[in-house]
């Protein structure tokens, strides 16, 4: 047997066992990839979101905001991801919001823009994703009232969107009172027109389902809190009472209802 001819067979040889190898490790990345359960580990980062909300935890909802951004190189289910990523930063805004620091909620309201704005490029029929859009350019006009001549605009186009793709929604109806709520009258909100929003949101979780588990499925414990403290501002205090211990209920823990309630005993003194 020549030099030459062992040589070839060598090389022949080499060439099945890189070829088999190659195949291998396709093979295992594949099932690799196939193996990592998305919608679950989405469905775990909805319920720790929820956790830092009712723990009022700043570090741990930005830490979640963080895990979703990590989903979001997997390219399985964009569009719901990067949903939840503008709902975490729509959190972080409200607790910015909630200390008076509009200059740190900044970045946050940008960025849950930018995701809404990538999930709707996806799904512009989204209701979700156009009423949370609508939600976030109003936080932006709050930070700088002078983009209201050109974001007020925006925030209602895709306000009425939502409402058209799903006038029974919740979140829809929530959101759309909580606007109001922080409208002023003149241009169309009001608290009393915030009241109707909320009441309808109220009624509508009563009913609805998400479409998967994938889906938001969040505000029931928010609508009330809203409702309590609209009806409080309205000083419909009966009302006012009856929403916040259902809030309680929910969230034994929430801060701003419990805040709220212990307001209703001065306020009702006051206007006697």
């Amino acid at each position: 047997m020549s030099i030459a001819y062992r040589k070839s067979k060598m090389e022949e040889t080499n060439m099945k066992a890189i070829t088999i190898i190659t195949l291998i490790l396709s093979a295992s990345l594949s099932f690799a990839q196939e193996s990592i359960d998305v919608n679950r580990m989405i469905v775990e980062g909805k319920t720790d979101i929820e956790a830092a909300v009712a723990a009022w935890d700043l570090p741990k909802m930005i830490t979640v905001r963080g895990y979703f951004e990590r989903l979001l190189t997997l390219e399985q289910s964009p569009e719901i991801i990067h949903y939840h990523i503008a709902y975490a930063d729509f959190r972080i805004v409200g607790f910015y919001f909630a200390g008076d620091d509009l200059e740190d909620s900044k970045k946050y309201i940008n960025d849950g823009i930018e995701h809404l704005e990538f999930a709707l490029d996806i799904n512009d029929a989204d209701a979700e994703a156009h009423i949370l859009l609508s939600s976030l350019y109003g936080n932006k006009i709050a930070v700088k009232p002078i983009l209201g001549m050109t974001l007020g605009i925006k925030s209602a186009s895709h306000a009425d969107k939502a409402v058209k793709l799903a006038p029974e929604n919740p979140r829809v109806a929530f959101l759309s009172g909580t606007n109001a709520y922080y409208t002023p009258r003149m241009f169309g909100g009001g608290k009393e027109k915030a009241l109707q929003y909320l009441n309808k949101a109220a009624g509508y979780f009563k009913t609805f389902h998400p479409a998967s588990d994938l889906a938001p499925d969040w505000g029931l414990v928010d609508t009330y809190v809203y409702l309590g403290l609209v009806n409080l501002k309205l000083q419909n205090y009966s009302e006012a009472e009856k929403n916040l211990n259902l809030c309680l209920e929910l969230a034994p823990n929430n801060g701003w209802a419990l805040e709220l309630k212990a307001q209703l005993p001065e306020k009702k003194n006051a206007d006697q």
